[in-house]
C-alpha cells in the first residue's frame, strides 16, 4: 500500500511482488485550470504535479491488471490519451444507477454478470465533480458502463486488463461491489488475508513502538476506542495500560456511569472517569464555527489528559498516549496528502499530529474501517452489546449542536428556490409540498471535497402517516436528485411540523435564535436524544439501524424556540450512508413527543445519503 506523496514515479521496493494495482479515489483533480492558475485550489495543483510525475509506463511494465476507482479512473483515462472535464451537468453524489454495457471481444469484461439479479443494472455509490468525457486512445478502450449523467461510468481495455470505475464499489451501497470487486482480483495472483492475521502484525507494531514503556489511553465507551484498549491490555498486559474516560459535559444520558460499568464488567479495573463539563464547555463558550469547535475540543482533551496524568503521576517519559483513531478519521480530517478535509476529527488536530511525528501516539487501529475495528472487537472475545454499540462521535454532542451569530441566507437564494421547484415538477405526488431553504448550513461531501451548504426543507400538506405512497417514494427521488442538480444544497430534510398540536399547518416560516455551545443546549440535546433511544428499543429498532444521530439546530417556527433533525442512517464503513427507511408509527411518535419537549417547536426527518451529506451535521 502506497500513498501518492511516499514516491514519484511508483518504484515499487518489491516488483515482483505485486499481483495487481489499485489506483484509489481521492479528493484531487487531474484536470489543470491554466486560465487562472492563481485560483486554482492547492490541493488540485498537488494532484496534477503528482499525476505528471506519475508515469504510467512504470505501471505497465508490472504486467498485472489495473484498477483505477473514481480519481484512479479519470488518471487512467488522462494519462492513456483521452479527455477529463469537470462539467456540472454529470457531478453525481451518492446513489446512482448504471447499465452495464455488453461484454466486448480481447479479454476479461469483469461487470459481466455484475449487476442486479445477474443483470445489466445496479445502483452504485458515486461521488465526483469531474468526469471522463473521452475513453483513453493510447489503447483499445471500451465503455463497460454508463449511467443517465455519465456516460462513462466505467471503462475497459481487455486486451491490456486495465479498468476504471467511476463509482466507488468498495463501499457497502455500491449494489454486488464486492463481486465487482472480485472480478478484478480474480485476476491477480493475490495471496490469502484474514483478521487473524493482521491482528498479529498489530501486535507485532504496537510492541516495537511501544517497547518497554506504558500506554495512557483516551477511551470514550464507543466500539474504536473499547477495542483498542482490550487489544493494547491483550499485547501489553493490563498493568501496562490505563484507560480515561472525559466527561465533557456533551455525552449522552448516563454514558459515563455506563461505560464505567461496561469497562468493570469485562475485567478493565485500571479505569478512571473524569469530570471536565465545566472546562470544555467554558472553552467553546461563544464559539460556532464547526472546524473551530472540533479543534477546541480536541485540545481539550489533550489539556485533561495531561492534568490527569500529573495527579496520577504518570511520567511523560514512561508513558505514551493512545486512541482509537480509524482509517476514516485520518481521510476526512485531510491526513492524506491528497486527501480534503472534510471535517477534522478530534484526535486529528494539530497537536495530535504532532505526537505521531514525534512517535508518542499509539493508535492501533488507524488502518482499519468501522467493520474491520467490529470484526476484529468479536476477535477479541469483547461482549456483542460493546462491539455493535452505535457509533457516537469523541467530541460527544458537541458537533451534534449547531450553532450560529446570525441566519444565513444564501446570496443566490431565489435561483436555489426556483431550481428546487423545477426539479419537484415533474413529480405530480409533490404538487402541493411547500418548500423552504433552512437559515443554517451543515457539512457534506461532494465530490470527495468538503462542502458547507444549505439544507433544503420540504413541507408536505398533511401528517406524513397521511402522504401516499407514491409520494413517499417522489421524496426519496428528490432527495437523491437534489443536491445533483442544485450545487448550493447539501442535504434534504423532511418536515414534521404537521404533527405537532402548536403549528400553523399552512405556513411554516423558520427563524434562527442565535447561540452557542452551553449547558442548557447539551441537556436540551440529550433528553431528546435519550428520548429517540428508548423508542428505537421500544420499536425493535436498534439492531436495524446503523447510527441514529439526532441533532439540535438553532431553527424553529419562532425566535427562542430550536428544531430537532432525526438523521438515521445504514451503513458499514461510514465512508457511505444512506437514510434509513423510519415506520411510519415510529416517525409520528417521535415528532409528537420531541415537539412536546421545552424549547423544541420543529422536527425533521433527514432523507440525506452520504455523499453529499456526511453522516454528522458538523
Amino acid at each position: 500500500l502506497l500513498p501518492v506523496d511516499s514516491t514519484h514515479g511508483f518504484t515499487f521496493p518489491h516488483p515482483e511482488k505485486v499481483a495487481g494495482v489499485v489506483l484509489s479515489g481521492g479528493g484531487g483533480s487531474v484536470t489543470q485550470k491554466k486560465e487562472n492558475e492563481d485560483d486554482v485550489k492547492q490541493k488540485e495543483r498537488e494532484t496534477a504535479s503528482f499525476v505528471e510525475s506519475l508515469k504510467v509506463d512504470t505501471l505497465l511494465d508490472l504486467g498485472v491488471p489495473i484498477l483505477g476507482l473514481c480519481l484512479g479512473h479519470q488518471y487512467l483515462a488522462s494519462a492513456l490519451g483521452g479527455s477529463v472535464n469537470a462539467v456540472a451537468e454529470m457531478s453525481e453524489y451518492g446513489p446512482t444507477e448504471i447499465t452495464i454495457c455488453d461484454p466486448q471481444p480481447g479479454g476479461p469484461w469483469i461487470l459481466e454478470g455484475k449487476g442486479r439479479d445477474g443483470g445489466k443494472n445496479a445502483k452504485v455509490w458515486m461521488s465526483h465533480g469531474d468526469s471522463v468525457t473521452v475513453a483513453p486512445t493510447r489503447f483499445p478502450f471500451y465503455t463497460m458502463a454508463s449511467s443517465e449523467r455519465c456516460p462513462i461510468a466505467a471503462m475497459a481495455c481487455p486486451t491490456k486488463k486495465i479498468y476504471g470505475f467511476q463509482f466507488h464499489p468498495e463501499v457497502t451501497h455500491s449494489e454486488n461491489g464486492m463481486q465487482m470487486l472480485k472480478g478484478f482480483l480474480d485476476l491477480c495472483d493475490t495471496a490469502e488475508w484474514n483478521m487473524n492475521q493482521y491482528l498479529h502484525l498489530i501486535e507485532e507494531a504496537i510492541k516495537k513502538q511501544v517497547g518497554n514503556k506504558k500506554v495512557f489511553i483516551l477511551v470514550s465507551g464507543g466500539v474504536d476506542s473499547s477495542v483498542a484498549f482490550a487489544l493494547l491490555a491483550r499485547c501489553l498486559g493490563h498493568e501496562n495500560c490505563y484507560g480515561l474516560m472525559v466527561d465533557q459535559g456533551l455525552l449522552r444520558h448516563e454514558e459515563g456511569k455506563l461505560v464505567s460499568e461496561a469497562m468493570e464488567k469485562i475485567g478493565f479495573t485500571n479505569f478512571h472517569l473524569e469530570d471536565a463539563s465545566e472546562f470544555f464547555l467554558g472553552q467553546l463558550k461563544g464559539k460556532v464555527d464547526p472546524e473551530v469547535k472540533r479543534k477546541i475540543i480536541g485540545q481539550a482533551f489533550l489539556d485533561t489528559k495531561s492534568d490527569v496524568a500529573k495527579r496520577l503521576h504518570l511520567d511523560d517519559e514512561d508513558w505514551l498516549l493512545g486512541q482509537g483513531t480509524i482509517y476514516p478519521d485520518t481521510i476526512e480530517s485531510g491526513g492524506t496528502k491528497h486527501s480534503s478535509n472534510i471535517k477534522t476529527h478530534h484526535n486529528r488536530i494539530e497537536a495530535f499530529d504532532a505526537m505521531i511525528r514525534e512517535g508518542r501516539l499509539v493508535e492501533p487501529l488507524k488502518d482499519l474501517y468501522k467493520d474491520e475495528v467490529r470484526a476484529l472487537g468479536r476477535l477479541l472475545g469483547l461482549p456483542t452489546e460493546l462491539v455493535e454499540r452505535h457509533p457516537f462521535p469523541g467530541p460527544g454532542l458537541g458537533v451534534r449542536i449547531l450553532c450560529t451569530t446570525e441566519a444565513y441566507v444564501p446570496k443566490n437564494l431565489s435561483t436555489i428556490e426556483e431550481n428546487v421547484q423545477s426539479l419537484l415538477a415533474p413529480f405530480p405526488a409533490l404538487s402541493s409540498f411547500s418548500t423552504a431553504v433552512l437559515p443554517v448550513r451543515s457539512v457534506g461531501v461532494q465530490g470527495d471535497n468538503r462542502s458547507y451548504n444549505s439544507s433544503v426543507c420540504l413541507i408536505p400538506p398533511c401528517a406524513p402517516s397521511k402522504l401516499p405512497s407514491e409520494a413517499w417514494e417522489a421524496l426519496w427521488k428528490v432527495a437523491e436528485a437534489l443536491p445533483n442538480h442544485v450545487k448550493d444544497l447539501n442535504r434534504v430534510v423532511l418536515s414534521l411540523n404537521h404533527l405537532s398540536e402548536n403549528v400553523n399547518k399552512d405556513k411554516q416560516t423558520f427563524v434562527v435564535t442565535p447561540c452557542d455551545v452551553n449547558a442548557k443546549r447539551a441537556e436540551k440535546l440529550r433528553i431528546a436524544d435519550h428520548t429517540i433511544f428508548e423508542l428505537i428499543h421500544k420499536n425493535n429498532l436498534y439492531d436495524k439501524i446503523w447510527q441514529f444521530p439526532v441533532v439540535l439546530i438553532p431553527v424553529g417556527l419562532k425566535e427562542g424556540s430550536e428544531g430537532i433533525v432525526l438523521r438515521p442512517v445504514d451503513s458499514t464503513e461510514a465512508m457511505t450512508a444512506s437514510a434509513y427507511r423510519l415506520p411510519m408509527e415510529f416517525i409520528e411518535e417521535a415528532a409528537k413527543t420531541l415537539s412536546s419537549q421545552e424549547g423544541i417547536d420543529s422536527v425533521f426527518y433527514d432523507l440525506t445519503s452520504k455523499p453529499p451529506g456526511t453522516i454528522e451535521w458538523e
